[in-house]
């Protein structure tokens, strides 16, 4: 701890001061909590007035407190729950990490709230030359920050469109979800997160992988059908290699290898989504993984580290005013990136031996026995990748999956949904959730079940 802060002994006496007792708090978060009925009734009306507010209902009803501990959150009802969702997949390291108190506190030295691409400082320089040191086998070459995920994705289309044009027509999997933006949400393929809104982006959709041996065939069967019926007008394929918003829909390498090769052969670039699945597979990403490293062209980023962003060659390396914007990151968001990637890069997180790979096994293991114990009609599927796991609860319809989330989180965890035909059950863990507390996640799961599902069979 010493020196972290600061080169003043003074400031940094008292930072490392208050360091120790937002910890010190934070660490009496380590149980489950039931709700408490005075608070109860107060976080209720304040869920109303949020809704008010933004004139739509929430998943949920809670709201945080912002303490929490690992992979246990505090509510305002008093509760305290197991996170399974880390709000879709953005606290990789848990809550208050210790590492997420330095950092806040570090910036509070900073000189202003937000690093802008303007005048970036040293902490922006860092993590560029950290995240393409750890591509430097590929052929990525460049990154530049975006706020969010969707802008990182936007930032893609600009940087293949300028190198493609008039070249813009796109490919994507069936399933696909590219964010909330106008664009991401032309390509997404799900059409309800579109209704009403103009089709400004030309999209063909292909069949992704089903878990058959004919995959590959029946996906480069679709991409021949597309390219003799319209010509050589694409400019690029988007993937994601594990698709969440579908409930962690996925192929293996060979598949990848197979597809992305036959697309390239065709002069038409890859790009890869890694929004939610960078920091969080056996690799720090997916694309290495999956071993496609002379393949990709373009790859965004974002949740896991605080930080969002484009990876992409030197090839399409746009000219200048292409790429622009006023903000890159809080200081503190900057701060977590560089000092989380260096934890995760130190601390045996990746490989077939590192924890991401043990807390995977842990999760497939309990659904395994989950399944076996009560059958396929109670859990019909189950699977994952990394800190990416999803399981079917009954019929798997939506109502029924959610019906099924609403009592696991009266019960105590907090997960989400994925997919509609079918609906899957989605947990994003922190890489802070323990071997114990999986085991009584799954204890939570079994209440749940009992209560939902199998009173009903």
């Amino acid at each position: 701890m010493t020196n972290i802060f600061s080169n003043n002994l003074q400031i940094n006496k008292t930072l490392e001061h208050l360091f120790s007792l937002i910890q010190d708090q934070n660490n009496k978060i380590n149980q489950l909590k039931r709700s408490q009925p005075n608070l109860l009734i107060e976080n209720n009306n304040q869920v109303k007035k949020l809704e008010q507010c933004r004139g739509i209902p929430s998943f949920y009803n809670y709201l945080k407190t912002g303490n929490g501990n690992g992979p246990f959150l505090e509510l305002a009802d008093g509760s305290i729950k197991y996170d399974m969702i880390n709000g879709i997949g953005i606290n990789l390291l848990g809550y208050s990490h210790p590492i997420y108190i330095q950092s806040h506190l570090q910036s509070a030295l900073k000189d202003s709230a937000i690093c802008g691409n303007l005048l970036p400082d040293p902490s922006y320089l860092s993590f560029c030359d950290k995240i393409l040191e750890n591509v430097s086998q590929s052929r990525l070459k460049h990154f530049w920050f975006a706020t969010s995920g969707s802008l990182a994705n936007d930032n893609a289309i600009k940087i293949i469109w300028s190198k493609t044009h008039p070249k813009t027509r796109l490919i994507a999997f069936e399933k696909t979800f590219a964010g909330r933006t106008v664009a991401g949400q032309n390509i997404t393929w799900n059409k309800k997160y579109k209704e009403n809104l103009p089709d400004l982006i030309d999209v063909d959709y292909i069949p992704g992988p089903l878990s058959t041996k004919d995959d590959a065939k029946i996906t480069i069967q679709a991409l021949e059908k597309l390219i003799k019926k319209n010509g050589n007008i694409y400019s690029a394929l988007l993937i994601e290699l594990i698709q969440g918003e579908a409930g962690f829909v996925f192929g293996d390498a060979n598949y990848y290898q197979e597809v992305l090769s036959w697309v390239k052969q065709q002069g038409i670039y890859i790009w890869v989504d890694e929004i939610q699945t960078f920091a969080r597979t056996t690799e720090l990403f997916a694309f290495q993984m999956f071993n496609l490293i002379d393949l990709v062209d373009v790859v965004t980023i974002g949740k896991a580290l605080q930080i969002c962003g484009t990876l992409y060659t030197h090839e399409l390396n746009p000219k200048a005013g292409i790429l622009g914007g006023t903000f890159a990151a809080s200081y503190s968001s900057l701060l977590m990136a560089n000092h989380s990637l260096n934890f995760l890069l130190n601390n045996n997180i990746y490989g077939e031996k590192g924890l991401i790979k043990e807390i995977q096994n842990h999760f497939i293991k309990c659904l395994d026995k989950l399944q076996k114990k009560y059958g396929k009609k109670i859990i019909p599927y189950y699977g994952g990748v990394g800190l990416m796991i999803s399981f079917e609860v009954g019929d798997s319809s939506y109502e029924l999956t959610w019906k099924f989330l609403t009592r696991l989180f009266d019960n105590g965890v907090i997960a989400f949904s994925a997919g509609q035909k079918p609906a899957r059950i989605r947990f994003l863990p922190s890489l802070m959730t323990s071997l114990s507390h999986i085991e009584e996640v799954f204890d939570i799961i079994e209440q749940t079940l009992s209560e939902i599902i199998i009173k009903d069979k």
